[in-house]
């Protein structure tokens, strides 16, 4: 799975919690606020949406937010 999040470059990851754990770092370092850090996006080896990661870590099925969302992983 290939792992992308605010402009940077795509990053090899091998579960969501890994792809999770690498945004809460960076998110972490940069200090930046919700509106600044967008979620990551994880795609498979074609290019297509896996899930998506939010500010708060959490993994999430859907490319967008829906009442009612459970997160795959947190």
């Amino acid at each position: 799975m290939m792992f992308e999040f605010n402009g940077r470059r795509p990053v090899a990851v091998s579960s969501l919690k890994e792809a999770s754990d690498i945004y809460c770092a960076a998110r972490d370092k940069s200090g930046f606020g919700s509106s600044r850090m967008r979620d990551g996006v994880i795609r498979n080896e074609a290019g297509q949406f896996v899930a998506r990661v939010s500010y708060n870590g959490r993994v999430w099925g859907s490319e967008c937010w829906h009442s009612g969302d459970v997160p795959l992983t947190v």
